[in-house]
């Protein structure tokens, strides 16, 4: 099962690689899996040929023959350090621990209003002294600029990038929803056109109400029997593409957005989605919503379908000399310019050419829906070949939106999460998975809730015609990581295995009405 599964995953064959470049291949492989972790390689090779492979770039350091034991251990010991650091809490705390007067405008600092009141001393013994100990209007002091970061904060910054796959990061501290007006009025200007899923969180409609893009609305597949909606067909997005080129309107085309994964746990094919659409206009900027799927980086299963690992995907099949190939054959079929009329383009998988297309993504995560950060922490994550085009533009666009005094605390626990998860985000993430499964198979399985309530599979989720791997749900005979891979990779959608979507109508009940005796009678939250 072990030697399938690599071969889905990694379309690796051991057998036939040299002996002496399995350590370097091994290593490639660990940091597909496992990226946040530090790679060192032990070799008697020539490290100068080891210094210009490619392929050994994952590797942290490599030792030629035998090294001091010690110098091994210390050099663990650093890159353990280096994403134990978090810049931006580190100097927090240390600021909280010096004995500052205060002479700015901001009575909460230092606790002093609040311990020494009569009236709300409550709220310090609530929260405890180190909050107030940390607040502060001022930007000195090592404490950085949010608007601005040059300091701790723009390290912390470039260790969250590090960390999701992004060559930049931004922090937000109110929310995605602000989040997501940064990034259209960076990269979207009055006139353009954004397709954009119907069912998008409201704030993406007032992004562009304040950018001035004109928005092109594509239609959810419908789940009439529970009264939901899943996600945006492929052919839906490639059908809007060419009409608009058949119109001789995909110039004004910027952007595409859609929310990955949906609140009810669908989640897309994002590499095949940016590749068609590449195919179709190779400058095309993409928005992931990734509001509610900010853990799945430390997910090798996941990892795949989050925005920025598709955009590596895509990057290094770009770079291969298969992807050129590919695109000539489809050239001798379709022609180098796509008939916009032609029907073909709808049923089959469309190559970008390599040598044209660009790699523009953007993601943004809630944090604090995912991650351990404070309420309204969130990050804009970018990996935009194009970048430097919208530099002013972002910059510009953290000052309309950002405020000027952002909460310290906020800042810190995004330091802080990062710091978990590259610890210890692979081991969360798999329990979560674990937890969500072992509750599934309790409700299949127990003889009186089974008869009144069930667990949606993928199989009730999304329709067979999305499903090219076959895959019904985790729970199926027959099932196990092997297939689950399969529907990762193959599937126009498959689902999040954390997300349960639990049917209550043969009880009785309604959403809102269950929702509600949970929380009265056994004070369980939940959402719906």
């Amino acid at each position: 099962m072990l030697r399938d599964f690599l071969s889905v995953y990694e379309h690796l064959d051991m057998t036939v690689e040299a002996p002496r470049e399995i350590g370097v291949r091994l290593a490639h492989m660990i940091s597909r899996i496992r990226p946040e972790l530090d790679i060192y390689l032990l070799t008697d090779r020539n490290v100068e040929q080891l210094a210009g492979d490619p392929s050994a770039s994952a590797i942290r350091r490599v030792f030629y023959e035998v090294e001091e034991p010690m110098e091994v251990h210390l050099n663990i010991l650093e890159g353990v350090r280096d994403r134990q650091s978090t810049p931006h809490f580190d100097n927090l705390k240390q600021y909280a621990a010096k004995p500052i007067s205060t002479f700015h405008a901001l009575p909460i600092a230092r606790g002093k209003s609040i311990i020494k009141s009569n009236w709300i001393r409550e709220f310090g013994e609530f929260y405890g002294l180190n909050l107030f100990l940390a607040e502060t209007s001022a930007t000195t002091g090592g404490l950085d600029s949010m608007l601005e970061p040059t300091g701790n904060i723009k390290v912390a910054q470039e260790k969250f990038a590090r960390a999701v796959g992004a060559d930049h990061v931004f922090f937000v501290t109110n929310g995605t929803s602000t989040s997501n007006k940064m990034v259209y009025q960076a990269v979207t200007k009055p006139g353009d056109i954004v397709i954009v899923d119907r069912n998008c969180h409201k704030c993406h409609h007032y992004g562009m109400v304040l950018s001035g893009a004109q928005p092109l609305y594509v239609e959810a597949f419908p789940m009439t029997e529970y009264s939901m909606y899943g996600a945006v067909p492929l052919r839906t997005v490639k059908e809007a593409l060419l009409a608009l080129k058949s119109a001789g309107r995909l110039d004004k085309v910027a952007m595409v957005t859609l929310t990955n994964c949906t609140f009810d746990g669908h989640i897309y094919n994002t590499q095949r989605v940016m590749a068609e659409c590449l195919a179709i206009k190779p400058d095309l900027i993409f928005l992931w919503d990734e509001a509610w799927f900010g853990f799945a980086r430390w997910s090798p299963f996941l990892r795949m379908r989050t925005a920025m690992g598709a955009a590596a995907a895509l990057q290094a099949w770009r770079d291969a000399p298969k992807a050129l190939e590919a695109w000539q054959a489809q050239c001798r079929e379709l022609g180098e310019d796509l008939d916009p009329q032609d029907p073909r383009l709808l049923d089959r998988v469309l190559v970008p050419d390599p040598r044209a297309m660009r790699v523009r993504v953007y993601e943004t995560d809630s944090v604090h829906k995912s991650m351990s950060s404070l309420r309204q922490g969130s990050i804009i994550a970018v990996r935009d070949e194009d970048y430097e085009h919208h530099v002013s533009a972002f910059h510009e666009a953290v000052f309309i939106h950002a405020s000027t005094s952002p909460n310290a605390q906020i800042i810190a626990s995004l330091d802080v999460a990062r710091r978990q998860m590259e610890l210890e985000g692979y081991e969360l993430v798999m329990r979560a998975i674990e937890v969500a499964l072992a509750i599934r198979r309790e409700v299949a399985n127990h003889p009186l809730i089974s008869r009144y309530f069930s667990v949606l599979g993928a199989d009730k989720m999304i329709p067979e015609e999305f499903r090219a791997s076959g895959f019904a749900d985790y729970l199926a005979p027959g099932m196990n990581w092997l297939t689950a891979v399969k529907s990762f990779k193959e599937d126009e959608f498959c689902l999040d295995p954390t997300r349960l979507t639990l049917v209550c109508g043969t009880a009785g009940y309604d959403g809102t009405t269950f929702k509600n005796l949970l929380a009265s009678r056994y004070n369980t939250r939940t959402r719906r």
